[in-house]
């Protein structure tokens, strides 16, 4: 058997490094965009406050659907925020700490899968779209049509989940 050529065994190195390079690019993009955009994403006093009410509620001890009625989305997203609330406080900030995680976890995971099925630039311009047109995107006077203070939080958990089942789909 050959030795392999220069080429051959410097590929994956490269690979490595375009994929370690674009990944970069989309991290780079997210965190000065938030920085940016810091605490300028949501309106309280337009649509917000019933993301903000309803899980305060549910984490002092109210059972959803019996106690309180909200009939726009399921139940996965407020209580979890209200499970966040019990163990951070009851705060908007709360919530967008934790949208921003969900937004680096979405963001791994778009990239990641562009990267299996494509290649690095098709992977960072995909991880770059998301993060400047969805993530902090502002498009009318209100913020709150953007990833990280939603309208509904129902919308981009369910994405964020359909993702993840595509991501381990790919995987098996």
């Amino acid at each position: 058997m050959a030795s392999p050529t220069l080429d051959e065994a410097s590929a994956p190195a490269g690979d490595r490094l375009r994929c370690g390079l674009g990944g970069a690019a989309v991290a780079l993009c997210l965190v000065l965009l938030a920085a940016q955009t810091w605490r300028k994403w949501g309106d309280l006093a337009v649509d917000f406050g019933v993301q903000l009410y309803l899980p305060w509620k549910l984490s002092a001890g109210a059972v959803l659907y019996r106690d309180v009625a909200y009939l726009t989305g399921g139940p996965l997203s407020l209580y979890y925020h209200a499970w966040l609330f019990r163990l951070f406080g009851v705060s908007v900030l709360t919530l967008v700490m934790s949208n921003l995680v969900i937004l680096i976890l979405l963001a791994a995971l778009v990239y990641g899968c562009f990267y299996r099925i494509a290649d690095a630039w098709t992977a960072t311009v995909a991880g770059l779209a998301l993060v400047l047109v969805f993530a902090f995107g502002q498009y009318g006077s209100d913020g709150i049509f953007n990833y990280v203070s939603p309208y509904s939080h129902e919308l981009v958990h369910g994405l964020v989940l359909s993702i993840i089942v595509l991501w381990l789909l790919s995987r098996w």
